[in-house]
């Protein structure tokens, strides 16, 4: 495996897992702001990205395909 293709699969990786919690946070914070419930649907959106991140991260890891 090529170093380009190495940086290519960790910043895959990094994007999958960072993206899902970021967009978690930053969606609820805006929805606490919107509703004033701070700071519950941040935490509960943002422990759902963390779930999707983590799910996705598994599932590309133990994939065979790649």
């Amino acid at each position: 495996m090529s170093k380009l293709s190495q940086a290519g699969s960790v910043s895959k990786i990094a994007i999958g897992l960072v993206m899902p919690i970021m967009v978690g946070f930053f969606l609820g914070n805006k929805l606490d702001e919107k509703f004033g419930t701070a700071p519950w649907l941040t935490l509960l959106l943002l422990l759902i990205g963390v779930a999707i991140g983590f799910t996705w991260l598994y599932k590309s890891i133990t994939s065979k395909d790649e």
